[in-house]
């Protein structure tokens, strides 16, 4: 690993900065593999999942391999519901800086092309959009959802994140112009219902290709345990870089379409959650541990890194649930399909009851709620901090 010096290391074993020499990126090329394990499939090609009662067989799936599927935890209303809420954000958006009347059509593949089509390069829309609609708030209160996070985490008290959604279009084999109106929820392209159309293929709106990263900063999660203390500033960013307290940090992704390998979707290294300490042993003295040092919430992987050839592709069904430990290298993949790829975030996380700017929080989806008249049943108004949690009430839930 180059030439070290432990006589010169901080409390968190990175090296200080005025000793340069002793950092050695090269470690990242050169270190062997960690372990990789081999995922296991359905006959129907998608990664083993689980349903909701299976509750020991899906807690020991996500102890060998950090993540975990879970089947139908929301209906076939709640999936078409959700699926339309994204098309009408993304219909009643104008992209940064684009013309006021060039907006997204789900039935003219012409204004899906990216001068108009808005979200991000990687595939993630919304922003105060993602307030707004019944079943993105219904299903950040589904009891299943809350189950699955519950029993991961071994804690009723849990406060449900306001996160965006992701989407990603078509790339392969797709008629341009107006296209039939096949109901509200359009999930995929078909060039043979359009034959008088030209199919093309758009690799130009695939979205960005590996960006494996954590939403921690592994050095210090696995070493002093060091993060940021709890104060709400936005719903998009809440939780990032909260220190290791034992109890683990997940995320999360409700899935709303089918996603095949082809079709775009989530990755990870499985398994890599085990290593993690180890790894952060081997890479410590590197200048890129280093650089990110002050990175409490948001750390890519070395792109030297052997890691960014061991991400597996998961494939998952409409209305399932993934759930992964924020140790795992995760990112999403571009879509390489002529279907699309659409889904919620979600994460959960222990109850921050009365830490800093929480009553803002509170006030903020209180008047959204009332606003848009959304029920929220006795178990959101805790997930959304409307109350406060208290023992009789989670114990009558289960």
């Amino acid at each position: 690993m180059g030439n070290q010096a432990p006589s010169i290391m901080t409390e968190e074993g990175i090296p200080e900065e005025s000793d340069p020499a002793t950092y050695d990126d090269t470690i990242y090329s050169k270190s062997e593999p960690f372990p990789v394990l081999e995922l296991p499939f359905d006959k129907e090609g998608f990664v083993q999942s689980f349903n909701v009662e299976q509750i020991e067989e899906y807690k020991a799936f996500f102890e060998k391999y950090g993540f975990v599927i879970v089947d139908k935890v929301i209906d076939q209303e709640a999936i078409d519901g959700s699926i339309e809420e994204v098309w009408a954000i993304l219909e009643a958006s104008t992209k940064l800086f684009g013309k006021e009347d060039e907006k997204v059509n789900r039935n003219d593949s012409n204004t899906w092309v990216n001068d108009i089509f808005p979200g991000n390069p990687m595939g993630i829309v919304g922003g105060n959009e993602c307030l707004r609609g019944k079943y993105c708030w219904q299903n950040r209160q589904n009891p299943n959802i809350y189950s699955v996070f519950s029993n991961l985490y071994g804690s009723k008290t849990l406060w449900s994140s306001i996160d965006r959604w992701g989407f990603m279009r078509p790339t392969k084999n797709v008629p341009m112009g107006k296209l039939p109106e096949g109901g509200k929820v359009r999930t995929e392209v078909n060039a043979e219902t359009s034959p008088d159309l030209e199919a093309k293929d758009h690799p130009d709106w695939k979205t960005k290709k590996l960006w494996l990263h954590w939403d921690l900063n592994p050095w210090k999660w696995t070493g002093t345990q060091e993060g940021v203390d709890y104060a709400f500033k936005d719903f998009i960013t809440e939780n990032n870089g909260s220190k290791n307290d034992g109890k683990g940090k997940l995320q999360g992704i409700l899935n709303l379409v089918d996603s095949r390998v082809g079709d775009g979707g989530f990755c990870c290294v499985p398994g890599f959650h085990r290593h993690l300490k180890d790894y952060c042993k081997l890479t410590r003295c590197s200048t890129f541990a280093q650089k990110n040092s002050l990175n409490y919430s948001f750390v890519n992987v070395h792109p030297d890194d052997p890691l960014n050839q061991q991400a597996q592709k998961i494939s998952v069904r409409a209305g399932s649930l993934i759930v992964w430990s924020s140790e795992l290298p995760h990112c999403n993949y571009p879509n390489d399909s002529s279907r699309f790829r659409v889904n919620q975030y979600i994460k959960m996380f222990e109850a921050q009851e009365g830490k800093t700017n929480t009553d803002i929080r509170r006030k903020i989806l209180d008047e959204v709620f009332e606003k848009q008249n959304i029920q929220v049943t006795d178990l959101g108004k805790k997930l959304f901090y409307l109350e406060d949690w208290d023992t009789s009430f989670w114990s009558s839930l289960f």
